[in-house]
Parts: structure tokens; C-alpha cells; sequence
């Protein structure tokens, strides 16, 4: 964090100013969370997490990372792989700020090098979060999991409180953008993710490789971040998993095939990126030679 205490508790009062008429995210809500309403995410004040451990399967660049799984979120996608959480938020253990800190706290103490907010969606839960962080140590690294639909206001808010954005680029367009529920990606997520570009924390934007949709997605996702994030990691993920309603989907519902894979790498190869990673790892991929992973 590079804000200061008093900052800080700025921030809190803000972000409750926020959750009365909440406009958190691109959904508009506009419903008094603090008040018990719940919008689309299913939020009030409290945050719920599901599960949390030292990670070591994050970017390389992260791990060891104290990983926060939060309940509630923005996006319905249809291959969400926390799918219950997301429709049944207060299904997580509630934590209150005091016990979030000493949780942060104790895996600091294990070896996590900083607390990642993932879920679900960390930009719902961000009053509960700060209110934590407020407890903790002024040095802690905080790291923003998000899928970067949220609003301009909730941004100046997290800046200098985040040091390092992760930040999903899931589409290409806003016709693919409805696999998650809505219509208006592209001009909500672009706008995020080139605010965070121009953020002083860390970037890493990670794109997930969808059967079927390396030319719609893929190949529109890494000429936008070529031309408007050159500062950013970008992190290319192969791992594609059918999960959730994916399944019975006759494109999504099943694994990544290799000409999907090898044409989505050769267009990342291709893409005038300055740092880049494949499923977290280093990657260089001199044109005329075969792509090198390093851990």
C-alpha cells in the first residue's frame, strides 16, 4: 500500500458513501448495501470468503501469494469455475475486518509475500477489504484479482491502495461479452484496464484461451493490450477447463485443442508485447525460433 493511514480512512468513508447507492460496477445497481440491499452480486456490507491458502500456482512474478477467495461477483460466466459462490454468495464464512487482518497476518507469517484478493469479484467486497487492510501493516503488498468491470469511481479509490492489478481481458467483443452476462464489455473493460495501465501499481493482464474463440477473442484481446497497455505482463492461459454451464455448450464444452493452442500462441508470438507470460510462467518467443517457457 502506498497510501497513508488517514488516507486510507478517507478511502473507507468513500467507499461507504459508494455502497448506499452502490455503483461499484458497470450493473448500476444503485441499491443501499449498507442498508442490506443486494444488487446483482448478491452483497451487502459483510464479505464472505469461501476458501484461502498460501498460493503457489500464481504468476511467477506473485507466489508464494496469501490467496483470499471471495464470494459475489459482477460476471455470470458460463464456464465460471466458482459458479456457487457466485450465485450463492453468503454461502463463504463471514470474516469480520479484525479477523481478516490476523488471517492476512498469519500467512505473512507462513511466507506469502503479499494478500491476493481474488473471488468472485474483489471490487464488490472492496469496503470490507479496506476495512481489513486498515488493520494491517503499512507495508503489506496487496495484490486486485478482478475482471475489470467496475467504475471510474471505484478506481481512484483503489489507487495507491493496490500494488499490483490482475486483470481478466476475457473478450474480444461484446457479442462473445454475453458468455458472462453482459453487453457492454469491451467499453467498460477497456476503459478499466487502460486507467491501470496508467496506475503506478504493477500490471498483469491475463487472457484465457477459449475453444473456438481464438479469432474472436483472442487475437482482437492481445491487438487491443499491444496498442493500449504496452507497460502491462500480459499472461497467456491454456488451460482451458469446460466447468460449470460450459459443459453443455457444443463449443466450450470441451478442452482446448491443440490448433487453438498453437494458432493462439502464434498470435501472442507475433503481438509486439515487451513482457509476456504463458499459463504464469516467462515466455520469449523469437519469431523465427521455437517459444521458450521460463519458470
Amino acid at each position: 500500500m502506498r497510501v497513508t493511514m488517514s488516507q486510507l480512512d478517507e478511502r473507507i468513508r468513500s467507499l461507504e458513501t459508494l455502497w448506499s447507492d452502490c455503483r461499484v460496477c458497470a450493473r448500476d445497481c444503485g441499491v443501499n448495501r449498507l442498508e442490506g440491499e443486494t444488487g446483482v452480486c448478491g452483497l451487502g456490507r459483510d464479505i464472505h470468503i469461501y476458501k484461502e491458502h498460501v498460493h503457489y500456482g500464481e504468476e511467477a512474478c506473485v507466489v508464494p501469494s496469501h490467496t483470499v477467495y471471495l464470494t459475489g461477483c459482477s460476471f455470470r460466466c458460463l464456464f465460471c469455475s466458482d459458479d456457487g459462490a457466485v450465485h450463492n454468495p453468503k454461502q463463504g464464512v463471514t470474516l469480520s475486518p479484525e479477523a481478516l487482518a490476523a488471517l492476512i497476518e498469519r500467512r505473512r507469517m507462513e511466507g506469502a509475500r503479499n494478500v491476493h484478493f481474488v473471488g468472485g469479484e474483489p471490487s464488490v467486497n472492496a469496503l470490507g477489504i479496506l476495512e481489513a487492510l486498515r488493520r494491517c501493516p503499512p507495508e503489506t503488498h496487496v495484490v486486485w484479482n478482478t475482471n475489470a468491470y467496475h467504475t471510474p469511481a471505484l478506481f481512484g479509490i483503489l489507487s495507491g491502495v493496490v500494488d499490483t492489478w490482475i486483470a481478466d481481458l476475457k473478450f474480444g467483443s461484446d457479442a462473445c461479452g454475453r458468455l458472462a452476462g453482459i453487453t457492454d464489455h469491451a467499453r467498460v473493460v477497456h476503459r478499466a484496464i487502460g486507467a491501470l495501465e496508467a496506475d503506478p501499481g504493477a500490471l498483469i493482464v491475463r487472457h484465457l484461451v477459449m475453444p473456438g474463440h481464438v479469432d474472436c477473442c483472442t487475437a482482437p484481446a492481445l491487438s487491443w493490450l499491444a496498442a493500449h497497455a504496452p507497460r502491462a505482463i500480459v499472461n497467456v492461459m491454456t488451460g482451458w477447463l469446460p466447468l460449470a454451464r460450459a459443459r453443455l455448450d457444443p463449443i466450450l464444452g470441451s478442452r482446448l485443442g491443440r490448433e487453438d493452442r498453437d494458432r493462439a500462441l502464434a498470435l501472442f508470438a507475433h503481438a509486439p508485447l515487451e513482457r509476456r507470460m504463458v499459463d504464469g510462467k516467462w515466455w520469449s518467443a523469437p519469431l523465427d525460433s521455437a517459444a521458450r517457457l521460463n519458470g
